[in-house]
């Protein structure tokens, strides 16, 4: 462990378009399941620092909340308290977070704020780390520590960054294939936009939904694989066109919304609506469902959200992964 450091991490968000849902571990130990997704330029930033003997606290931690507590047993943020344990950090610590955008969005926040953290308490412990153990750590620490009932997708797509096809094996392992097209990826952003519902929403009871439902559901869950699987093959191949792509994305749509009644509500509907009109455009709400974002492609889309005054956001997407952007020892 160093003595004195200041580290700051910054960790892509991340927007996931195919396979959501075959990342959970009692579906793909089943059937194996797939991923395509991308971080985009969007961040969590993660500040860690070696607290000296003046302050009376061992721990604190600054998030949407501020605790100062001496042992690691009484933190009552659930990421902070495992991250510390896993890494056996027992020195007094003070950590900080902010993000580019507010949690509960559906853009994979807890996710980067994990594998955020962790990139920083590792440079402090100068213990090396790639971010595909990252990934796996945070996975492990989210799924099995804090028992998230989420998949691990987000993990994955917040540590390496880039626009990914993510395979989850059977036998538990992850296997990513990046895609080099770029023209299609910027012509991509270029005709979309996330529009806001006006809702934050924990995912938790939507996930745990879906789960109870695992049987009803698994005919959606099998088509929605093998879109993933037809798509991921013909982006490799350079052979798929923007108009491929939202035909897909809303054929994915359809299965992912029968999931479970949580993911659609009054508001989500009344939004929706307003696009369904326009048939040259294709929509999907982000993460779980129930608030959040909402990513809308092609069409008219520019009009409608200029004439229903929506809120949206304009991101793109991005190669780096979760990084150090500053160190101080």
């Amino acid at each position: 462990m160093r003595k004195n450091f200041y580290i700051t991490s910054k960790t892509p968000l991340r927007i996931s378009f195919f396979g959501g849902g075959t990342d959970v571990d009692y579906f793909y130990k089943r059937l194996g399941g797939k991923v395509i997704s991308t971080a985009i330029n969007k961040y969590v930033y993660v500040t860690v620092k070696s607290q000296n003997i003046f302050f009376e606290e061992n721990y604190r931690l600054n998030y949407s909340k501020t605790e100062r507590v001496d042992k690691i047993k009484n933190i009552q943020n659930k990421i902070i308290k495992e991250c510390l344990k896993y890494t056996k950090i027992k020195s007094k610590i003070y950590i900080s977070t902010v993000s580019d955008i507010p949690d509960s969005t559906g853009l994979g926040s807890s996710s980067a704020f994990t594998v955020g953290l962790l990139k920083a308490l590792y440079e402090a412990k100068n213990e090396k780390k790639t971010n595909i153990e990252l990934a796996k750590i945070a996975s492990t620490i989210e799924i099995k520590k804090v028992k998230s009932p989420i998949g691990k997708q987000d993990q994955y797509a917040c540590a390496l960054g880039d626009f990914n096809i993510i395979n989850f094996n059977t036998n538990g392992s992850v296997k990513i294939k990046k895609i080099h097209n770029r023209k299609f990826i910027k012509n991509l952003f270029s005709k979309s936009c996330l529009v806001w519902t006006g809702k934050y929403k924990k995912t938790s009871k939507i996930l745990a939904d879906q789960k109870k439902n695992f049987k009803t559901n698994l005919k959606n869950l099998k088509e929605i694989l093998n879109i993933a699987t037809r798509v991921s093959k013909k982006v490799v191949l350079r052979n798929y066109s923007i108009n491929d792509f939202k035909l897909s994305l809303q054929k994915s749509w359809f299965l992912k919304k029968n999931l479970s009644k949580k993911i659609l509500n009054k508001n989500i509907n009344n939004i929706i609506k307003k696009f369904e009109n326009n048939t040259r455009s294709a929509y999907k709400i982000l993460g779980a469902g129930g608030g959040g974002f909402l990513f809308i492609t092609g069409g008219d889309h520019k009009n409608i959200v200029k004439k229903n005054k929506f809120t949206i956001l304009n991101v793109k997407s991005v190669r780096n992964g979760s990084e150090i952007i500053y160190k101080n020892y």
